[in-house]
């Protein structure tokens, strides 16, 4: 595995999370209503999600896993290779679906709402770093 390429993945990732975070200490009415920041929540959301799921990929491929069909399978991969935990594999799958309509707009979206969304699961992005780390150093 080429834990460099994954340490510099999670290098993008952990200041995505450094970069968020002063943003979502704003109430989600302030953010929804400030176009700078939820466009720049909105963006670092989306570098937060890419990153995890390149590192997925990665680890994905170096390990021959099977290949899962969508980014939020990636996250089901590795709980099935016991990397994540279930049930952490099924809090932070989901923050792919909030990712893909921010980008790709399929339906109309509510800022507030993904706010409220982009609060919940950056958290959980916190504890991925942690549990990546910790496997990369079992396994290099």
């Amino acid at each position: 595995m080429n834990s460099e390429s994954i340490k510099q993945k999670m290098k993008v990732l952990r200041e995505s999370i450094l970069e968020i975070e002063p943003i979502l200490k704003f109430s989600s009415d302030d953010i929804a209503n400030d176009s700078l920041k939820i466009r720049s929540a909105e963006r670092l959301f989306q570098l937060i999600i890419d990153s995890a799921v390149d590192i997925n990929t990665e680890i994905i491929a170096t390990n021959s896993f099977s290949s899962p069909d969508s980014y939020q399978g990636t996250f089901y991969t590795l709980r099935e290779a016991k990397i994540l935990d279930s049930n952490f594999a099924d809090k932070i799958a989901p923050s792919v679906g909030l990712r893909n309509r921010l980008v790709h707009r399929y339906e109309t979206i509510k800022p507030k709402l993904s706010v409220d969304e982009m609060k919940r699961y950056v958290p959980f992005y916190v504890d991925y770093l942690k549990i990546i780390n910790d496997y990369i150093t079992k396994t290099s």
